[in-house]
């Protein structure tokens, strides 16, 4: 069964301006984020037996605890803070702690030499040397994107593959449409008619997805537009409806019509399109002054810009077209600039927009 999945943040403009713990928020987004993972591709256990770079011989728990007792003395030792050796510590510990959960499950079997206890002191241990490491230097979204690309580098099935070249080819041709111009008034109810067209006819075929989507992109396109002018009009009604319609959309890969992946290779790169839109959208309505530190939307204007940068995983990044890369990557490097323009002048405290790479970083390194 495919759960549906929508992103509220592209819609959700009523998010609270007054941010009292980035840290807290954050925290809050991970099990989101998690919840987002589906597995699609059995994952490589790494159970070798054969040296570490400590040179220590893995063959049972006990030389697995050691190992991962000689990479804690290695990473507290540690002066090299930059983000490929960060990356390289982050993968070497991810492999010692599969090797050593295959030797000896801590939850659930008792072993003379390497109880739950021992097992959840040790990897607190490394977390924390791992979130000191990180925060030894002030991280950009730049390091940000670096660092998740070669974190999330696990292939993708040859299934999903197949079918990713061609629903790419599909939305490749979503931007020659045009988008009519319409007040902000005609574009919420030019959104609304479509959504609830589509709850009352229904999704049954792969072709039935592609018209959703090719309609849907192009009054999404216009309510972007009027982006800037939404401030605090109500859109839970919409989102509510949305929902619905992607329901029916992960439904229709049940029917025997396609094979299932289809419909969720569809709405995985709607959803990177859409998170992608929203945040150029943001970055440009910034830059050209249609939202300023005084407007009510400059908070949720960061957040939107923030969210490519910590909702994706594995799937999600595999299935990121060329154009939306050197978006994120563009995104990266404007955004700070962009940021600082909005928290000028504002009456609140506002996010702390250069302790936020570092605690991405850490939330990507420590749920490996």
């Amino acid at each position: 069964m495919y759960i549906c999945i929508e992103f509220h943040i592209e819609l959700d403009m009523q998010i609270n301006s007054r941010l009292t713990s980035f840290k807290c928020n954050l925290r809050q987004v991970k099990p989101f984020a998690l919840s987002l993972v589906i597995i699609l591709v059995a994952s490589v256990a790494i159970c070798s037996c054969g040296d570490n770079s400590n040179g220590i011989e893995i063959t049972d728990a006990k030389s697995a605890l050691k190992a991962h007792k000689a990479f804690l003395v290695k990473t507290s030792q540690m002066k090299e803070t930059d983000i490929k050796h960060l990356v390289a510590l982050t993968k070497e510990w991810e492999v010692l702690s599969d090797t050593l959960r295959n030797h000896i499950q801590p939850d659930t079997v008792s072993h003379p030499v390497y109880g739950r206890l021992v097992y959840e002191d040790l990897q607190d241990s490394i977390v924390n040397r791992l979130e000191n490491i990180v925060d030894a230097e002030v991280r950009s979204f730049e390091d940000v994107v670096a660092v998740r690309d070669a974190l999330f580098d696990q292939p993708v099935d040859s299934m999903f593959r197949a079918t990713s070249i061609e629903v790419q080819k599909f939305f490749d041709t979503l931007d020659m449409a045009q988008v009519p111009e319409q007040s902000k008034e005609e574009a919420l109810a030019s959104y609304s008619s479509l959504i609830k067209s589509y709850l009352d006819k229904g999704i049954k075929s792969k072709a039935d997805i592609q018209r959703f989507i090719r309609s849907e992109d192009i009054v999404f396109r216009s309510f972007l537009v009027h982006l800037h002018e939404l401030g605090t009009t109500p859109l839970k009604n919409l989102t509510v409806s949305t929902e619905k319609v992607c329901g029916l959309v992960f439904q229709s890969g049940a029917n025997d019509q396609m094979p299932p992946e289809t419909p969720l290779v569809y709405m995985f790169m709607r959803t990177n399109r859409r998170v992608i839109q929203n945040a150029m959208t943001c970055l440009a309505d910034i830059n050209d002054g249609r939202v300023t530190s005084k407007s009510e939307q400059a908070i949720v204007y960061q957040w939107m810009m923030m969210k490519p940068f910590f909702i994706m995983d594995e799937l999600s990044l595999s299935l990121l077209s060329d154009k939306q890369k050197e978006d994120v990557l563009k995104l990266a490097h404007e955004l700070p600039s962009a940021a600082a323009k909005l928290q000028r002048g504002m009456g609140w405290s506002p996010l702390p927009m250069e302790e936020i790479p570092n605690e991405i970083i850490k939330e990507l390194v420590i749920s490996r």
